[in-house]
């Protein structure tokens, strides 16, 4: 799980749209790490492509 969190931010850091491939391929551990509602926060800044909000979202659980 930590490998995949830690693609995922460096992906959502560099504004890489890989990163949403990398949500949707693994959505059901990212489920499981963030929450449905977090995970769903996510996922919908990233549709809207917008990586720094997603990044945001995703560092306050690894911050916790």
């Amino acid at each position: 799980i930590k490998l995949l969190i830690n693609k995922l931010s460096e992906l959502l850091a560099n504004d890489d749209t890989e990163a949403n491939d990398l949500l949707e391929r693994s959505q059901d551990v990212f489920i499981q790490y963030f929450g449905k509602e977090m995970f769903s926060k996510i996922s919908e800044a990233l549709q809207n492509f917008d990586f720094e909000s997603a990044l945001n979202l995703a560092n306050e659980k690894l911050v916790k």
